[in-house]
């Protein structure tokens, strides 16, 4: 009941300390391009092995909760599955991603220059690709179902 408690405290935490421009365009309400991405959070639970054999309330192990956000950039290298991340000198692999979080969405990507958007966008839609004029950008193949990445958890033994 104490965990459940203090796992709430730190998730009003989590809202309170957001920069209100990121709530605003993560929210749609303003527009993206003026200000940065929002990044992508890592929710590690550490694992630590009490010194006694058996802590106070019988368990074998304390759990720590860390939250680490990183840039999007270095999230799609870092933040995979059975990727490593470290962080305040643990090496944490990543276990688990955050499903629940974001819908599936198609994309358009383009084979030439990566460009990409989603297939609902206006410029989704011409023959050729909008940046570099590729003429497969219009094939049904060049749609992929997407999610987006918003939070990865991992566990440690510390």
């Amino acid at each position: 009941m104490e965990q459940e408690k203090e796992g709430l405290r730190e998730i009003i935490r989590d809202i309170n300390n957001k920069n209100i421009f990121n709530f605003l365009t993560d929210e749609g309400l303003l527009p993206n391009y003026a200000f940065p991405e929002a990044g992508i959070t890592l929710r590690s639970m550490v694992l630590r092995k009490l010194r006694e054999k058996k802590g106070a309330n019988g368990k074998r192990y304390e759990v720590l909760t860390m939250t680490y956000e990183r840039p999007s950039q270095v999230a799609i290298r870092e933040l995979v599955p059975s990727g490593v991340f470290y962080a305040e000198g643990r090496r944490v692999k990543v276990d688990q991603i955050d499903l629940k979080l974001s819908e599936p969405q198609e994309w358009r990507i383009c084979r030439s220059c990566s460009y990409a958007t989603e297939s609902f966008q206006p410029e989704a839609h011409p023959k050729t690709c909008p940046r570099c004029n590729d003429t497969l950008w219009s094939d049904k193949g060049r749609l992929l179902t997407m999610l987006r990445l918003w939070q990865v958890m991992a566990t440690t033994l510390g």
